[in-house]
């Protein structure tokens, strides 16, 4: 297994907001008046817009300040076999069907801003996403649905779209469609954090691919987590292995982290006690270009399970895999604006 250099960048910049449709043309732009989990079936679209491989080893997302915060951005994609249902130690499974469920009690609400119930729910689709990018070549990707809701009223859904070196076992991000909703009438109020890999910016700069979580985890390791510059643009480090002991979980403390003792892991008493990994995420803020310091995320990732603990999303209730009859009842479509059940 290749060993995967982490140097650690430089660009930067607004840029115009995408709608990357699942089924839309892979250019970065919109696709159909239909959004869908993905594209069922047919051919690669035409090739991306931008060469995904980016000049420079790593990004700085201080922008030549001080002091620096470089990541690497240069994976050597180029020498990848890419798989929609690849296997990584530490990331949730991509297998069609996989469900978890997440909460946290007592979240301030993006929209009530008051203390609220706070859960999400991911779902990988049975369809995938095909995306010819500039400098890879086609990859097929798992699609992630994401749900999220405040008292039980659902104010976000997206379509995340993963892919899995073959090489290396590192998961990377291709892009997402992102849609906020109003939680009264399931209407799209905006498409914020919408990218795609290979989209050229206003100011030229290219969208490119995002590591989630590494084949070869090592300890103070840094790499982006979001490639978008102007819309979602982000490093990650990895801070620590940490243990879950009788379900509950103890965190490393960082820079920006106080870190937490005994916080409780629902699945892990069945599951028991594990080594999993605490990782870092730090975004930069597309209007000043500068590492937003007041919403620092840390999140553990545990073998088997994948994502078990966010700072801003909480811990993991349950994973389980859904028969295609019970994903289809919870898939959803943004269709004429509106968000929607793809079965009922």
């Amino acid at each position: 297994m290749r060993n995967l250099r982490f140097t650690l960048a430089v660009p930067a910049a607004l840029l115009v907001l995408i709608v990357a449709a699942c089924g839309g043309d892979g250019d970065g732009g919109g696709g159909s008046d239909a959004t869908s989990a993905g594209d069922a079936g047919g051919g690669f679209p035409a090739v991306s817009g931008g060469n995904v491989i980016p000049e420079q080893a790593v990004v700085d997302l201080n922008k030549g300040a001080d002091p620096p915060f470089l990541y690497t951005q240069d994976f050597e994609l180029q020498d990848c076999t890419f798989s929609a249902r690849g296997k990584n130690a530490f990331f949730d499974s991509l297998e069609a069907g996989a469900y978890t469920k997440s909460e946290l009690p007592g979240k301030i609400g993006e929209i009530a801003q008051k203390e609220i119930s706070y859960r999400k729910d991911y779902l990988v689709l049975a369809e995938t996403k095909k995306l010819n990018i500039e400098g890879i070549g086609e990859v097929e990707a798992a699609i992630v649905q994401e749900r999220e809701y405040e008292n039980d009223r659902q104010i976000q859904v997206s379509f995340n779209w993963y892919s899995v070196c073959e090489q290396t076992g590192s998961v990377f991000s291709l892009g997402e469609d992102s849609f906020a909703l109003n939680p009264e009438t399931g209407e799209v109020t905006d498409t914020e954090g919408s990218w795609l890999a290979g989209y050229v910016n206003t100011l030229g700069e290219v969208s490119i691919p995002a590591m989630q979580v590494a084949g070869t985890a090592v300890v103070g390791s840094k790499y982006i987590f979001d490639g978008a510059p102007g819309i979602a643009l982000g490093g990650s480090e990895i801070i620590a292995h940490v243990n879950i002991k009788d379900g509950k979980l103890t965190t490393v403390p960082t820079k920006y982290y106080a870190g937490e003792s005994d916080i409780p892991m629902p699945f892990a008493e069945s599951a028991g006690d594990m080594t999993c990994l605490q990782i870092e995420e730090i975004s930069q803020d597309s209007g000043t270009r500068r590492p937003d310091l007041t919403d620092v995320t840390n999140k553990v990732w545990c073998p088997g399970f994948g994502l078990a603990y966010d700072t801003s999303d909480g811990w993991l209730l349950s994973a389980t895999v859904l028969s295609q009859e019970e994903a289809n009842k919870l898939t959803q479509t943004i269709e004429d604006n509106q968000v929607r059940q793809i079965s009922q």
